[in-house]
């Protein structure tokens, strides 16, 4: 049977079993028939949606061959026949039974097949019609979601279930405090009132720093209640207060109401005419949150509302109406308006001051343009001979393009409200029918310059999608709009020290510590903490990255911190802070990932499955990115579960270039764990041919190929890779831990005086960041094996003493110390250290050959010390391990001579 599974991704599952190979727009098209349902969808929107750029012939082309295509793959399960285009009934999808569900009423069926948001993750390029669909349906789809949890929710609130659906709430919607509400009492009523008060407590400042809004005042008593402190009941606003939201209004109210007067505009009243409106408007907010009738905002599209401008000789009316249009915008449960509290953090990020509170149409325009803002609403108000006129505009916001516009005209001064009331009621109508698309919003990064900003989000776009050289054209091109743009400069660093120019990236790294104090706090910290991390500076990098999360929390933050805990071996606390993150958004993959890591590091491979489960369902792409997919594979070579682990790797080959030669890498790595080197070389030459160009890559694979090579005893194939490895080191800009994987081959193949040219220009490397342990650690390591190579064993045994070498290079200097330690005559300690280096065997890292050589060392040595069943044991364990691998490898023929050797000399 067919499965469709679309909410926290997007995958097909025949019989159970997941369909691999399905290319997007065949999964795009199975998730736009699952939803249309036995209904089915029209060839003409799955043409607009799926080929909107071809032409009709070649579009409907294009959809035939995609139906047969799935046809034949999957059994008969479309039918294509007539205009519309359907699923067979047979073929099950958790977004039809979600929607069956919701049309039964049966929340808790619902609530159980809502996994994650729909199509989560999944983008089909070239077809912006599609990506606004689905981003509708996403929006739809949460909202049912949304409304079963809060009904099952509020019908049980003492149940075992309740804290759990407000938690998912919560997360789903971190800026809606009523969750964040009914999450704490019903933690309260479970027994648990301190995690309550933490929870409001994270609750108010993620409040303060993503709205600049004070905490709501129910908050504020709940808070109170629960920590059992007496508060005085707070007065409801007078109707003359200035509303929070608008900092900028400050009006005196009137002495005495004014009289009713004549029909006909009187000139010399209207000054009293805008404190009146804004007293009503006042009123009306006041008595709507007091009878709990205005409704909730879902958190959807933002727009921005620019100050009313005011063509009338009173001054005060402009103010007045944009209180009102403001309170009546906000009603809406369809989208949020731009809350004016920003306007003093979104002016610094403009470079302005926060004096300047004007919000006119063009810098609305602008701000909306910046924030994610899907329409800038512009109203003004002017005398039309006796009458009023208002009117109203949408705009859009890249272009300022008039999506609508209306005028009301009124009679009166007292009508102006009415008028407003009705313009306000067709925006809000409008807004709900609107088909711009849905515009991501850009960074929210300090630059004066727009197109700086541009470039800048450009850069990031193209880095996620693998385009590094693009994004590195785009930040430069952002920095030379704006030379100051710090936060461009930080990107540009971090992306030089990830392309191993460490120089260059320490340069913009330290240009942009050297205009943070421009910045907004929360960049500050974040220039501190890449500086931190790109120097190796552990401790400062942590601390700077706990003040984001607590200060300015958010899951990328929350993660960033959990993985500076990480780096610092503080894994427990790692887990606890990835957790943190999870809660602000249930499907953030990255601390999925890092937790499924962390776990691993503590032995819990049980924990790290599952969490590398929830990482794949949140995310499906990330696990097939860069090194996380080796890493996930890793943890079931530890259980030996060896056909899940290739299973995983696998999953590299179908993506192209760099990304499928890294699945050949880690399938190569696989392959060497297990004694199959002939089949490792295969591997890795599958992934050499792979690459265009010289690269980091390139050159670990050519390292790996070689010592595979060597140790088969291919000593002219060994030397081949190697050369090709030593051209990249010549003409690229490696990082320092990168050059001991080839100085170390060229010590082992006798290439010394290669090898001192290598360590000479570690050295510069490793001296460009003193306090980072990974680059101190290779130049101690290659220094030390060359020591030793060159005849000054205790030389090397100093370089090592007391050195913490981390994961990387542990295994290398171990082995390095044990045969240094028996050239100096310490059987006894090189014994003990061999016996600690194979009791654990790495996985996916050049060392790992090392670890397997040192069976054999261990052999030797306890056999000299006459401990033959230590021997004996060493042979057994290497042969065990290797029982699938190579028969003619040299490691595994002399396993078996010495070790039938020695059991005929046990048995005589």
């Amino acid at each position: 049977m067919l499965r469709i599974n679309t909410f926290g991704g997007l995958w097909v599952e025949l019989d159970g079993r997941r369909v691999e190979g399905s290319g997007p727009r065949r999964n795009a098209l199975l998730a736009l028939l699952a939803v249309g349902g036995a209904r089915g969808v029209s060839r003409d929107r799955l043409l607009l949606y799926l080929w909107p750029d071809a032409t009709d012939e070649r579009a409907r082309h294009s959809l035939s061959q995609t139906v047969y295509s799935i046809n034949r793959q999957l059994g008969e399960v479309i039918s294509a026949r007539g205009t519309e285009v359907r699923l067979d009934a047979a073929v099950s999808s958790d977004v039809g039974e979600l929607l069956a569900a919701h049309q039964a009423g049966d929340a808790a069926a619902v609530v159980r097949l809502y996994q994650g948001r729909f199509l989560d993750g999944f983008v089909l390029s070239d077809a912006a019609e599609f990506e606004e669909w689905s981003s509708g349906e996403r929006r739809r789809l949460e909202l049912i979601a949304c409304e079963a949890m809060e009904g099952l929710a509020a019908a049980d609130p003492a149940g075992p279930e309740a804290a759990a659906l407000w938690r998912r709430l919560a997360a789903m919607d971190p800026l809606a405090t009523r969750y964040a509400i009914a999450l704490a009492r019903a933690t309260a009523r479970a027994g648990d009132p301190g995690a309550a008060i933490k929870q409001l407590r994270l609750h108010q400042q993620f409040l303060r720093a993503e709205t600049g809004a004070p905490p709501p005042a129910e908050l504020t008593l709940l808070l109170a209640e629960l920590a059992a402190v007496p508060v005085a009941a707070a007065p409801g606003p007078a109707p003359n207060d200035r509303s929070p939201a608008d900092p900028a209004i400050a009006v005196e109210p009137p002495a005495s109401p004014p009289s009713p007067g004549p029909a006909r505009p009187n000139r010399r009243r209207w000054p009293l005419v805008g404190v009146a409106l804004l007293l009503m408007a006042g009123a009306v907010a006041v008595a709507r949150y007091r009878s709990g009738g205005a409704k909730t905002l879902t958190g959807g599209a933002m727009v921005v509302l620019a100050d009313v401008e005011n063509r009338t000789a009173d001054s005060t009316l402009g103010p007045a109406l944009t209180v009102a249009a403001s309170i009546a915008l906000q009603q809406s449960a369809g989208f949020s308006v731009y809350a004016r509290a920003r306007l003093g953090e979104s002016l610094r990020r403009l470079g302005r001051t926060i004096t300047d509170t004007v919000l006119a149409e063009p810098l609305a325009q602008e701000i909306a343009l910046r924030e994610g803002g899907q329409a800038v609403i512009a109203l003004s108000v002017a005398p039309l001979g006796d009458r009023v006129m208002l009117a109203g505009r949408i705009l859009e916001p890249a272009t300022g393009t008039t999506l609508a516009a209306r005028r009301e005209s009124v009679d009166s001064i007292g009508a102006v409200l009415e008028g407003l009331d009705r313009l306000m009621g067709w925006v809000r109508r409008q807004l709900g029918d609107a088909q711009w698309r849905s515009a991501a919003p850009l960074p929210l990064v300090t630059t004066p310059s727009l197109s700086a900003l541009r470039a800048f989000s450009e850069a990031g776009s193209a880095f996620r999608r693998g385009d590094y050289e693009g994004s590195r054209l785009a930040l430069e091109r952002a920095i030379a709009d704006d030379s100051g743009f710090a936060m461009a400069q930080v990107q540009l660093g971090i992306f030089h020290t990830f392309s191993n120019d460490v120089r260059q990236g320490l340069h913009w790294l330290r240009e942009a510590e050297a205009r943070k104090a421009r910045l907004t706090a929360s960049e500050q910290l974040e220039v501190t903490l890449s500086l931190a991390m790109a120097e190796g500076r552990t401790a400062d990098a942590l601390a700077a990255s706990a003040s984001l999360a607590t200060r300015f929390p958010s899951a990328p933050r929350w993660h960033a911190y959990g993985e500076a805990l990480r780096a610092a071996g503080r894994n427990p606390d790692a887990i606890e802070a990835f957790g943190r993150a999870v809660a602000l958004d249930s499907n953030f993959a990255p601390s999925h990932q890092s937790t499924a890591i962390a776990k691993r590091t503590l032995g819990d491979y049980r924990g790290a499955i599952d969490a590398y489960d929830r990482t794949w369902r949140s995310d499906s792409s990330l696990l097939l990115r860069n090194f996380y997919n080796q890493q996930w594979g890793a943890v079931f070579i530890d259980v030996k579960d060896y056909a899940r682990a290739e299973s995983v790797f696998r999953k590299m080959l179908t993506p192209a270039g760099d990304q499928r030669a890294r699945g050949y890498r880690s399938l190569a790595y696989l392959s060497l764990h297990r004694g199959r080197y002939l089949e490792a070389i295969d591997r890795l030459d599958s992934a050499i041919a792979l690459y265009r160009q010289a690269s980091l890559s390139l050159y670990r694979d050519l390292t790996l190929r070689a010592d595979a090579a060597s140790s088969r005893g291919d000593l002219r194939s060994a030397n081949a890779a190697l050369d090709r490895a030593v051209t990249i080191f010549r003409r690229l800009d490696l990082e320092a831990p990168f050059l001991t994987l080839v100085g170390r081959q060229l010590i082992r193949s006798d290439r010394l005086g290669e090898a001192r040219v290598v360590l000479d220009s570690l050295r510069v490397r490793a001296a460009l960041r003193p306090d980072r342990l990974q680059d101190q650690a290779a130049l101690a390591v290659l220094s030390a094996d060359l020591a030793l190579a060159t005849g000054r064993p205790a030389e090397a045994l100093d370089l090592l003493r007391g050195r913490s070498l981390g994961e990387s290079f542990e295994p290398a200097g171990r082995v390095i110390a044990i045969d240094a330690l028996l050239e100096v005559g310490r059987r006894d300690s090189a014994l003990a250290l061999a016996r600690e280096v194979v009791e654990r065997i790495p996985f996916g890292i050049e060392g790992m050959q090392d670890v397997f050589r040192t069976f054999g060392r261990l052999a030797r040595i306890a056999e000299a010390l006459g401990d033959s069943a230590t021997a004996r044991q060493a042979y057994s364990s290497l042969l065990a391990h290797w029982e699938d691998g190579d028969r003619d490898l040299p490691l595994i023929v002399e396993a078996r001579r010495e070790l039938a050797r020695l059991q005929g000399a046990a048995g005589r």
